[in-house]
């Protein structure tokens, strides 16, 4: 992590204007000149201290969205392992579905035909909507992944 250093070295362009420093720079310190920096000077506190509780106030926001993205991201690991096991439901129900037919290849002789039927096309709905629900999940894990992966090279980079 990266933490604001006040006392930083790292050279940036400076938005302070009217930097004299003496007879060396080729200006004049005189009592006006001198005034009219601290005047600049003080107008740039004032900003700077406007923009650091700006700053602050959206900080204090991203915390309470980060709390609810941590929230988001454990309901969707309920929503994940809730996926699995229905996953694993309708793999149970195929393989006792596929043996009940295996047992059974004279279904339409014996009266089995229509229940067996019905319990196909009601396998093919839950297939359907298990089919919907993992295109829907796919696609939402990934650009929850790709935002993350984003923030966290936003926030690798030093202050």
């Amino acid at each position: 992590m990266h933490f604001f250093d006040p006392n930083q070295t790292q050279a940036l362009p400076s938005s302070v204007p009217n930097q004299r420093t003496g007879p060396n720079n080729g200006s004049a310190l005189t009592p006006k000149t001198m005034q009219a920096d601290y005047a600049a000077w003080r107008a740039c506190v004032i900003r700077w201290k406007d923009d650091a509780a700006h700053w602050q106030a959206e900080h204090d926001a991203l915390l309470r969205r980060l709390a609810d993205m941590q929230r988001f991201v454990v309901e969707h690991g309920t929503s994940l392992a809730a996926h699995e096991a229905a996953c694993g439901s309708v793999e149970q129900s195929l393989v006792e579905f596929e043996r009940l037919i295996a047992t059974h290849p004279d279904a339409e002789n014996t009266g089995l035909a229509e229940p067996m039927e019905s319990r196909h096309s009601e396998l093919s709905a839950r297939v359907r909507h298990i089919d919907d629900a993992h295109q829907r999940m796919a696609k939402h894990h990934a650009e929850v992944g790709s935002r993350m992966a984003d923030l966290e090279r936003a926030t690798s980079a030093p202050l």
